[in-house]
């Protein structure tokens, strides 16, 4: 295992955002167990891609 020494400085914001999009995704359970229109249910998975893609983009710029 390498040695950690990046200093990171958008640890919350990522923290934040991941735990925004995790209920966002608890949201999404609760309607597909509640058999909502699949087209809504579509959606909001689209949503939470994205959330995840944009967090992905922060720890990429916190890395560089």
């Amino acid at each position: 295992m390498s040695e950690h020494t990046h200093h990171h400085t958008e640890t919350k914001k990522v923290i934040d955002r991941l735990s925004r999009a995790t209920g966002h995704l608890e949201a999404i359970k609760k309607m597909v167990k509640e058999e909502r229109d699949c087209g809504d249910v579509l959606i909001q998975l689209a949503a939470v891609r994205s959330a995840i893609n944009n967090i992905g983009k922060i720890i990429l710029a916190d890395h560089m």
